[in-house]
């Protein structure tokens, strides 16, 4: 048989804009002092109820590597209170931890007969410390999210969260003390973001100075990409 070389194309490969939005929105957090963690895809029934999020509405393995696995996370902000509070026994007194991933549940629609993934960004602040200078935690939160956000050139806006809202990444939220975020130009919807419930804090053994957000990085990227072709201007 002949020996030929393989053909393969000198052009650059396309870029991934999701790839490379994830890339930016790690090192803008890190350049804003939060840590990045990664977390189990897969989680315990009891770490869904302790945040307010209903088993039932999880995919469940039939065949978990461990007990401890069997349900597949609904959002990843259940992930992250876990581990505020083993932080704060090591001594960590005021941090923020953020990941970025992917969650799947059954509230959302099907695609092909497969569940929809879902690819989500969290971030949990937290201080043990309250003085007088300390103000709320919603205030903490939100102040990482419109300094990441503004590095893409996005303007947010905050509207108070509407009770009526029960989905799996609103339901670790206090409604009454939290806020949906959409950008003021596009309209896009980003996400949530404000303190948690009583019963969250007590079950995760949160600090007082506790909030966080959780939003769409695909959300994220539609609102870019529509600024981005709205701020289009023909040359002359």
């Amino acid at each position: 048989m002949p020996k030929t070389l393989p053909r393969r194309t000198t052009s650059p490969p396309e870029i991934n804009k999701l790839i490379d939005l994830k890339r930016k929105l790690r090192e803008t957090l890190a350049s804003l002092g939060a840590n990045e963690v990664l977390t189990y895809n897969f989680v315990h029934g009891k770490l869904l109820e302790k945040a307010s999020q209903k088993p039932e509405d999880s995919y469940k393995l039939r065949n978990a590597l461990s007990p401890d696995l069997q349900y597949y996370r609904q959002t990843l902000t259940p992930s992250l209170l876990d581990k505020i509070h083993s932080n704060i026994k090591a001594g960590h007194d005021k941090f923020a931890l953020f990941e970025i991933g992917k969650s799947h549940n059954k509230i959302h629609s099907l695609t092909d007969g497969l569940p929809d993934e879902l690819e989500m960004m969290a971030l949990v602040f937290a201080d043990r410390k309250v003085d007088k200078k300390s103000g709320s935690a919603y205030y903490s939160a939100r102040r990482y999210l419109d300094e990441l956000t503004d590095k893409f050139g996005l303007n947010l806006e905050y509207k108070p969260a509407d009770e009526k809202m029960v989905y799996p990444v609103t339901a670790p939220f206090d409604l009454k003390r939290s806020s949906i975020a959409t950008d003021k130009k596009t309209g896009t919807f980003i996400g949530i973001v404000g303190e948690y419930k009583s019963s969250v804090n007590k079950n995760f053994k949160l600090p007082t100075r506790t909030a966080g957000f959780e939003v769409g990085t695909k959300h994220i990227l539609d609102a870019v990409s529509k600024k981005a072709i709205s701020n289009y201007v023909p040359l002359a």
